[in-house]
């Protein structure tokens, strides 16, 4: 279903971002980080590109 109905994939991704954020103790940035990857060495550098990539809009 996910890779067949492009809006709910969209709302899935948006359910475990808030998850993670929320996980996080309502972090946005780490809840970023956590929606990829709790260990450290693959979290920052994921939270480095989305910032990063943010701050083109």
């Amino acid at each position: 279903m996910l890779t067949q109905d492009f809006c709910f994939s969209v709302r899935a991704g948006a359910y475990i971002l808030r998850y993670e954020i929320n996980q996080a103790g309502g972090s946005f940035w780490d809840g970023v980080g956590h929606y990829h990857s709790r260990t450290p060495k693959f979290k920052y550098p994921y939270i480095q590109r989305v910032y990063k990539n943010s701050q083109k809009f």
